[in-house]
């Protein structure tokens, strides 16, 4: 079991007007939104830090922009 703690952020109202758009329409709560949120921000993050640190690994090996592009487009 996870143990929560409450927080606070302030937020413009076009932000919270946002929020409660997406809310609205999906049937969940301005809070879970917002805790939706942050989530993909962490795990995004997380994969930015991780691929910007084998980027200047020196002994890391990587594929050119053109060589994964051929293969996304021609992977079927």
């Amino acid at each position: 079991m996870h143990i929560t703690k409450p927080t606070s952020v302030r937020l413009d109202e076009e932000m919270l007007e946002q929020i409660d758009s997406i809310a609205s329409s999906s049937h969940r709560s301005r809070a879970w939104i917002i805790k939706e949120a942050v989530s993909f921000y962490l795990d995004e993050k997380a994969d930015l830090d991780l691929a910007l640190a084998k980027l200047q690994d020196p002994s890391s090996e990587y594929v050119s922009w053109d060589v994964a592009k051929n293969d996304l487009l021609h992977s079927n």
